[in-house]
């Protein structure tokens, strides 16, 4: 029965009944200098001349990276390999390189301060057609490029940072493969419109390289926005390709060659031949071997490996260690046993009696199995097996180290044996108890939820150790708790951990917030007499001091993380400092002292006012105060709008007079109140670019001025008495 290499997403090892692995070979293409290697890279992915009907060559300015990243999508398009050269002269060997590709149309990238007008001549004056594509500044020249392209009407984009490189770079694959246009900004403008088209954008790089403000802004206009980010731009690259399947992996630096400017010269030009071999690029330093580099190669058997660079961007010993990674020994399978990778004649051998439900699925009884087509044959990807299959990832070692954070699937099938369901995509495996081990890009373990049979182990809990609190380390609560029954895995800087049904939330590996069951261990202290009340901006240690510790630290409607004692909740930012409550009566909270002969509150009233004449709110929420029923909303510290729905505020009130006239336009708010009352509430509205204080007689309303005359009403439903007309 042959094994064969999984090549798909998030299954990168190769199972053999021996337990034996195959290392890739590389290949490296390299110049005398960035031009030279971009025309070896030419040679490479364009062996022969052009042959494409209306082919092209795409040519760069070789001292600045950005219009030939922005190209990626224009090559994969054009199917055109990306060639480079000097401002103001081009080399002769770029020339003899043109020449031999035989192109019907040569692109300039950038205006002439990029590529001068005696390169597009000496193109001209041998008788190449030459389009230049250049903007105002780089941002303008990568729409423009999308625009030659015809992918600017696509659906789908990618978004990087137009002043840094290495992100772009990890975008560029993936641009040049699937023809989606790449698009410049700035971290936190955009200088260039997105088209209406888009529907869908991906953005490449953490807030630091493009800020949160710009992914909510489109949000905000109905785009779908998926972020791509690691720790740093390796981690990043890694998770750009994670879900991509393929055998071939192109190498190229991942750090610049000058310390004062970004500089990748090998790796621009790049982008066509990862359309040509349907290859990601992979972002490597040039003298250090990494880590979670090596899981990639060690799980995933590449074909055919390509080192971009000569040894000044590769260093020999980083591409021997990729390529030469020494692999772990696999758990016996049985023989007779379909595995991963499996193929259809193995299927047939095996398990020859399966019913095709779908191009991907063969039912056996009640269970399944998973295949998908690679590009040598349909392979096996992952079961479902209530007892009917015969599949196997290796049988359980019994001295097998217990799981961890970072172990590999090698590791699991050694200590846990076969899985009942394998996650087609790779992304999890589950075992009969209910038990599941979640894998992260890496192939690694990142998560996992024990119901009593798995063998992990994450940390030892100590009787001695001290309890955590908020703010305490994700080491600090394993000494305090020991390994937890589940770890949600990592996304975005958060994550959560449970024992029993008890919960822990994370950000950046501190605690941010908790559900206590009676199963936690936290420091608890019980509030000091004659501590000071909080208020907005109390610190942690305050908030101890007036309440003691919290029953939980939770994520709740009201606030991103709120401290609850009994049914309300303390609202606190990121320093756990107070930024609102909801106050059941369990909160020891003020804002000031409510005093007797305070006047009475209106539109425009301060903050200050308001306190002194209606004291602490009992529920303060983004400007929002509460009083029983009723609300006041602040606007730059006046309020904006009464709500007297518990007819409890301390406002202004008048009673009809009888007899009174109607109010009509330019009534005075005299006027109305002696006609028909004091309103309901009152807010501050605006129409037509114009703002207007509005009073509410239940469902009916009157328009103001800020000099309070009347503008207009509207009592169409009669509220304000049959001999107002209704507008």
């Amino acid at each position: 029965m042959k094994k064969i290499v999984i090549l798909l997403v998030g299954l990168f090892f190769l199972w053999t009944s021996q337990g034996t692995y195959a290392s890739a070979n590389y290949e490296r293409v390299a110049g005398d200098n960035r031009i030279q290697t971009a025309i070896e890279v030419s040679k490479k992915g364009w062996p022969t001349e052009l042959v494409r009907d209306e082919s092209a060559v795409i040519l760069a300015r070789a001292d600045n990276p950005a219009d030939a990243l922005a190209a990626a999508s224009l090559s994969g398009a054009q199917d055109a390999p990306i060639l480079l050269t000097a401002t103001n002269k081009i080399d002769p060997a770029v020339l003899d390189e043109i020449k031999r590709l035989n192109p019907d149309l040569v692109y300039l990238l950038g205006g002439t301060t990029a590529i001068s007008e005696e390169v597009e001549t000496s193109l001209k004056d041998l008788e190449y057609p030459v389009q230049r594509i250049s903007g105002l500044n780089r941002f303008e020249t990568a729409y423009n490029i999308n625009e030659a392209a015809g992918t600017s009407s696509s659906e789908e984009a990618i978004l990087v940072n137009g002043l840094t490189v290495a992100d772009a770079l990890s975008a560029s694959s993936e641009s040049a493969i699937h023809q989606t246009p790449i698009y410049l900004t700035k971290n936190n403008s955009m200088p260039v419109e997105l088209p209406k088209t888009i529907k869908k954008v991906k953005i490449y790089g953490g807030p630091a390289a493009i800020s949160q403000d710009i992914e909510n802004q489109l949000a905000t206009n109905g785009v779908e926005v998926v972020r791509i980010a690691g720790a740093n731009r390796y981690e990043t690259n890694l998770r750009a390709i994670q879900n991509l399947n393929n055998s071939s992996i192109i190498v190229v630096r991942g750090t610049s060659t000058s310390v004062d400017k970004e500089d990748y010269p090998d790796a621009v030009a790049v982008s066509g031949l990862a359309y040509k071999l349907n290859a990601p690029i992979l972002l490597s330093h040039p003298t250090k071997s990494r880590d979670d580099l090596e899981g990639l190669f060690e799980w995933k058997r590449f074909k055919n490996v390509y080192m971009i660079g000569g040894p000044s961007a590769i260093s020999d010993y980083v591409a021997q260690q990729l390529t030469n990674v020494s692999p772990k020994p696999m758990p016996v399978i049985p023989q007779k046993t379909i595995t991963l990778g499996s193929t259809m004649e193995d299927i047939r051998d095996i398990m020859p009696n399966g019913r095709l439900l779908s191009t991907s699925t063969y039912q056996y009884g009640s269970s399944y199995l998973y295949i998908e087509e690679t590009e040598e044959s349909w392979v096996v990807t992952g079961w479902d097996n209530n007892g009917d299959l015969k599949v196997s990832v290796g049988s359980k070692v019994s001295n097998a180290p217990d799981i961890t954070l970072g172990s590999t699937k090698v590791d699991v099938a050694a200590a846990m044996g076969t899985p009942s369901y394998i996650d087609p995509r790779g992304n999890y495996w589950s075992y009969p108890s209910g038990s599941r081990v979640d894998f992260d890009y890496q192939y690694k373990v990142d998560g996992f939820t024990n119901e009593g049979d798995l063998k992990v182990k994450v940390g030892i809990g100590y009787e001695t150790a001290p309890p955590f609190t908020v703010g305490s380390t994700k080491a600090e609560v394993l000494s305090a708790m020991g390994t937890p029954d589940t770890i949600e895995a990592e996304y975005g800087g958060s994550s959560y951990w449970r024992y029993g049904s008890s919960r822990i939330d994370f950000s950046e590996d501190r605690v941010e917030s908790y559900t206590n069951n009676g199963e936690l261990k936290i420091l608890l202290k019980d509030p000091e007499t004659g501590a000071s009340a909080v208020s907005l901006g109390s610190s942690k240690s305050d908030i101890l001091r007036a309440m003691g510790t919290p029953d939980d630290v939770v994520s709740a409607v009201y606030f991103r993380t709120s401290w609850k004692y009994g049914s309300s909740y303390l609202g606190v930012n990121s320093q756990n400092e107070v930024i609102g409550w909801v106050n059941n009566g369990d909160l020891n909270v003020t804002m000031g002292e409510k005093l007797p002969d305070a006047e009475p509150i209106t539109v425009g009233s301060t903050e200050e006012a308001v306190v002194q004449a209606m004291g602490t709110p009992d529920e303060l929420v983004d400007g929002n105060w509460t009083y029983d029923e009723s609300d006041i909303l602040f606007d730059n510290g006046r309020a904006r709008y009464l709500d007297n729905d518990s007819h409890n505020l301390k406002v202004s009130k008048q009673e009809k007079v009888d007899g009174a006239p109607p109010f009509t336009v330019g009534s005075s708010r005299e006027d109305v109140t002696r006609f028909i009352g004091s309103p309901d509430s009152i807010r501050e509205v605006t129409e037509y670019m114009t703002t207007y204080i509005c009073w509410y007689y239940g469902s009916s309303t009157i328009l103001f001025t800020h000099d309070h005359e009347v503008v207009s009403w509207d009592n169409y439903y009669g509220d304000l008495g049959d001999d107002i007309p209704q507008n």
